[in-house]
C-alpha cells in the first residue's frame, strides 16, 4: 500500500489540524483509488488525537472495534464508528470526543479477540466479559489473550490480534 499509507503526507500533516475524521475520509478517498482493482479486502481504521495535558481525546473509527476505557471497576465503549475503509466515496466520518482522567486505561484492540471458529462454528464474545475487573498491570495484554481463549473455550485464535493500551498517569 504505497510504503504504508503515504508516510510523506502523514508526516507534513500532523502538525497541522487535521482531525481524525478529517484524516479517515482522507485515508477512504486515497484506499479507494489504490484498491479499485482489488475485491475482497477489508480496512479497518481507528484515529485519535489525545491531548495529554488536558487528557481529552478526540477520535473517529473507520469499522474499528470499539475501544474501550477502563475507570477503576467500569467499563466504557467508545460508541462511534463509520464504514470500513474503500467501500464508498467521500465518506465523511463521525467525530466524538471524550474527557478522561488519571488513571484511566485506554484499550485499542482487533476483532481477532472477540472472533473465533472452534469446530466450524463461529464464537463472537462480548468485550466487557474480557475487560470486566482485569487490572492493568505489565502482563495486561497476555492477560487479555488468555481470558479471551478461556471464555471462547477455543484453543487458538483464528485472526490476528492486535491489542494496543495506555493508562494515563
Amino acid at each position: 500500500l504505497k510504503a504504508i499509507i503515504y508516510p510523506e503526507f502523514v508526516r507534513a500533516n500532523l502538525s497541522k489540524n487535521i482531525t481524525p475524521a478529517a484524516f479517515l475520509s482522507w485515508l477512504n478517498d486515497r484506499m479507494n483509488f489504490e484498491l479499485r482493482r482489488t475485491t475482497g479486502l477489508l480496512i479497518t481504521f481507528f484515529a485519535g488525537i489525545l491531548d495529554v495535558k488536558s487528557q481529552y481525546l478526540l477520535y473517529a473509527n473507520a469499522g474499528q472495534c470499539h475501544p474501550c476505557i477502563l475507570r477503576g471497576a467500569s467499563i466504557a465503549e467508545l460508541p462511534v464508528s463509520g464504514s470500513a475503509i474503500g467501500f464508498a466515496s467521500n465518506v465523511m466520518y463521525a467525530e466524538q470526543g471524550v474527557q478522561l482522567q488519571s488513571g484511566d486505561v485506554l484499550t485499542l484492540y482487533t476483532d481477532g479477540l472477540l472472533e473465533f471458529t472452534e469446530n466450524g462454528n463461529p464464537i463472537s464474545l462480548n468485550p466487557r466479559n474480557i475487560f470486566a475487573g482485569l487490572p492493568y498491570s505489565s502482563d495486561y495484554h497476555r492477560t487479555l489473550l488468555t481470558r479471551a481463549l478461556e471464555l471462547s473455550k477455543a484453543k487458538d485464535f483464528t485472526d490476528d490480534v492486535t491489542i494496543l493500551s495506555a493508562r494515563l498517569l
